[in-house]
């Protein structure tokens, strides 16, 4: 499979073949511009040297005197791009020239090709009679010469302004693209639930309206969430209190439960919606016991095997109850599983270890705490003291010795004796 290329150097590929476009583009023009200039410019030389020539050789071509117009040919051949200089008289015939071994002759031959001469003549007038003519030839070569030299200083010049182009291009690309990076890790962190992620916006442009539109949205999502999470805990609350209607001590302990094992998840590093979901499965991890019989659950002696077994059905069946829930999400399975034990003893399913979920097992040592401290209608509560004795005990076998010892630290700071506080004065 591919490596799939970033946006980054996609655009600093459109913009590369753009630049080079634009800038072959303005360099072929202006070179060409150049050479039409340049061999206009030298057809104006040339044709300023023919008329010199011309009206130098008046007196001379009258009187045949080759020596009077030397001198003037000599100067203009002198100049490093001059091929020829020679005047012909009224009848075609070379009266002077540059070679003197052509002068009597009617044919001029000129030196190099063609298309690298330019010819530039001027009549001989006297007294508005036209007595002969004067021809300059020049090469081209040097319009070759410049243009070449300009070119390499132009191409040269132009290929520095579009790498230092491709680099500003590449900076720029790399600050939006930044804003960019900024609202796909909003997007990620909105997409692992964290609703109260805003992006950051600057600016006036198509991004900044982007995020601002997207934190409008983000915000619209937190008001949902919060109407939902308002309706989740009003349901829960409601399914709490079904457990009431066989047990008046469910409610209690349910609500001990749940705040304990939130502050033993927070501690362990637990945060955000997982945290919320273990608190919400403590608060219903008794719900199943609605379909045990009341006559079992208020029983004050000790059970048969027969009523245990049908204690025993209260995580099972509680799972199933809270499963047809879609939105409860893990919480009917740490429900299912807040009677299994760390040495796999525990039921309904006798998992062991990490086998068993973190919220089931912080929530089966917070329920055994709470539930031997408690009275209830077949014992006494026990003493503090005896009952952190016991967990102490069973760390290990009934209980994962990391959460026993998270356990005991909130145990010896006074949180857990302060949640049973708060919650039986809240009840009260």
């Amino acid at each position: 499979m591919s490596t799939p290329v970033s946006l980054r150097w996609k655009v600093a590929a459109t913009v590369s073949v753009l630049l080079i476009a634009v800038t072959c583009v303005i360099g072929l023009a202006l070179i060409r511009y150049l050479r039409l200039f340049l061999v206009e410019e030298a057809g104006k030389r040339a044709a300023t040297l023919a008329e010199t020539l011309a009206v130098s050789a008046r007196d001379p071509l009258l009187e045949a005197d080759e020596l009077r117009l030397g001198p003037v040919i000599e100067s203009i051949m002198q100049d490093p791009d001059a091929v020829y200089a020679y005047v012909l008289d009224h009848e075609g015939v070379v009266a002077f020239h540059a070679d003197t071994q052509l002068i009597g002759s009617r044919i001029v031959s000129s030196s190099g090709p063609p298309e690298k001469l330019l010819e530039a003549s001027a009549e001989v007038v006297v007294e508005d009679i036209q007595v002969g003519e004067a021809y300059v030839g020049l090469s081209t070569e040097f319009v070759d010469r410049a243009v070449r030299t300009v070119a390499e200083q132009l191409l040269f010049r132009l290929g520095l302004g579009t790498l230092f182009g491709l680099g500003g291009i590449l900076l720029l690309t790399d600050f939006h693209l930044r804003r960019l990076a900024r609202l796909e890790h909003a997007v990620h962190r909105i997409a692992e639930g964290d609703l109260a992620v805003r992006a950051r916006v600057r600016g006036r442009d198509e991004l900044a309206r982007l995020g601002r539109g997207f934190n409008s949205m983000v915000a619209r999502l937190e008001a949902a969430r919060q109407e939902i999470e308002r309706g989740v805990t009003e349901t829960v609350s409601a399914l709490a209190s079904t457990i009431d209607v066989n047990d008046a001590y469910t409610h209690g302990h349910c609500e001990r439960v749940a705040q304990g094992t939130a502050a033993v998840a927070e501690r362990m590093g637990v945060e955000g919606q997982d945290l919320k979901e273990f608190e919400l499965a403590a608060m219903l991890h008794d719900i199943g016991k609605i379909g045990v019989p009341t006559q079992v659950l208020a029983k004050k002696g000790k059970l048969t095997k027969a009523e245990y077994r049908q204690m025993q059905e209260h995580a099972a069946l509680g799972a199933r109850i809270l499963s047809s829930v879609s939105f409860l999400g893990e919480i009917p399975t740490y429900v299912r599983h807040h009677h299994e034990n760390w040495d796999g003893s525990g039921y309904p399913d006798g998992l062991a270890g990490d086998e068993v979920p973190l919220a089931a097992r912080i929530i089966h040592l917070v329920d055994a705490y709470d539930a031997i401290t408690s009275s209830r209608p077949y014992r006494r509560a026990l003493a503090h003291e005896e009952a952190i004795r016991r967990i102490g005990e069973t760390s290990g076998t009934q209980f994962d010795p990391e959460i026993v010892d998270v356990f005991l630290e909130l145990v010896d700071e006074g949180i857990i004796r302060s949640i049973r506080q708060r919650v039986d004065e809240e009840a009260a």
